[in-house]
């Protein structure tokens, strides 16, 4: 019986918990292997020569100055498609996506669901355009400005906001786990998939983020103690 080989997938992100969630993320998702990590941005070449992924999943913060590293990759592989990760609070733009050279966008708070899905697409030898990707993955698009209080707010699930709410107020992972009669594991992925959605990589980045834009309820309690 034929067998697809995996898709594999190299990871480029200056953070390294939020590489260490991404690889424990697609390692849990049927054929997709990440088989490298790059941590900045001179390290992107020699990740990709190094290890020849099928594609490379790239934090647009790390695509230098007019996604230049992006376009390099086009020139010296273009067998290896490039998809941006693009932060909520990510202010580049491009006139056109195709213009970056990368073959997609996905934003990092769009659903894990929908990051494998736009993988599965945009791996060789899939045709597809970025404009498809775009429709099928209805987040995959180029970032827009930085968004509103509210956008940011609604891009919680019900039980993230929970997790984050108790966050707020001092609680421990075990803590919140035991409120919401959760196990200490699903605590941690709500709380990776809060840093993943809002683009920070540590529990302060992320109290002061929910301070700044009054996510919480019990924002207004810590400001004013």
């Amino acid at each position: 019986m034929f067998h697809q080989p995996d898709i594999r997938v190299v990871v480029a992100d200056q953070h390294f918990l939020f590489r260490r969630g991404m690889r424990a993320l697609l390692g849990e998702a049927a054929g997709i292997e990440v088989i490298g990590e790059a941590a900045c941005l001179d390290d992107v070449l020699g990740a990709v020569h190094t290890h020849a992924p099928d594609l490379l999943l790239l934090d647009a913060g790390l695509s230098g100055a007019d996604f230049e590293i992006v376009k390099q990759i086009g020139r010296e592989r273009p067998e290896i498609r490039v998809l941006l990760l693009v932060a909520a609070t990510e202010t580049r733009t491009a006139t056109q996506p195709e213009e970056t050279g990368a073959f997609g966008w996905v934003p990092k708070e769009a659903p894990a669901s929908e990051l494998v899905n736009a993988i599965r697409n945009a791996a060789p030898p899939s045709t597809s355009s970025i404009l498809n990707l775009a429709k099928v993955h209805g987040h995959a698009v180029a970032p827009a400005s930085e968004p509103t209080r509210p956008a940011l707010k609604n891009l919680l699930t019900r039980r993230e906001q929970e997790v984050l709410d108790l966050l707020m107020q001092a609680g421990t992972s075990r803590e919140i786990a035991a409120t919401l009669g959760l196990s200490l594991k699903t605590v941690e992925s709500h709380k990776f998939n809060l840093m993943r959605k809002l683009d920070v990589h540590s529990r302060s980045e992320l109290i002061k983020l929910a301070l700044r834009e009054q996510m919480s309820p019990y924002a207004g309690e810590l400001v004013r103690s």
